[in-house]
């Protein structure tokens, strides 16, 4: 009888652990208003100081369902506008886009969900240019001031 009930409870962590994990930071966006969208704050509102090179990196997956939104946004103190955004162009087709300031440059990456893989984004300074890895794609754009 001990035999059957531990095979048993091994049979039912390998079910329970065969599962994607639920976890990180669930993202509320289009389907939400203002106020109930998700925001994550980093710096209290406050400026950060920062020196001739900075680096934004994590890992990210993206559930079921239709994806559109902002996944980041930083305003320099020149003004500049950088995002990470999801959109749909007429046929609903979603696909990344790294905006900065007015121009849009497409991820030509497939979107694949409940996968995880890496974002790194860096802002050079001294390269005046700003370089994404998403996923196995790398981007390398000039910054124009």
């Amino acid at each position: 009888m001990r035999k059957i009930i531990l095979l048993f409870f091994i049979f039912l962590s390998f079910f329970l652990n065969a599962h994607e994990p639920n976890y990180g930071l669930y993202f509320k966006s289009h389907k939400y208003m203002g106020a109930e969208r998700t925001a994550l704050v980093l710096n209290n509102n406050k400026p950060f100081r920062l020196n001739k090179e900075f680096i934004l990196s994590f890992d990210m997956s993206l559930r079921n369902g239709f994806i559109f939104g902002t996944v980041f946004k930083i305003i320099s103190d020149t003004q500049d506008v950088i995002s990470l955004n999801f959109i749909a162009d007429e046929k609903n087709n979603q696909y990344p886009i790294l905006s900065i300031n007015d121009n849009i440059y497409p991820i030509t990456n497939r979107i694949e969900l409940n996968k995880w893989f890496f974002v790194n984004i860096r802002f050079s300074a001294k390269k005046d240019s700003v370089l994404l890895d998403y996923d196995k794609i790398h981007l390398a754009i000039p910054l124009l001031c």
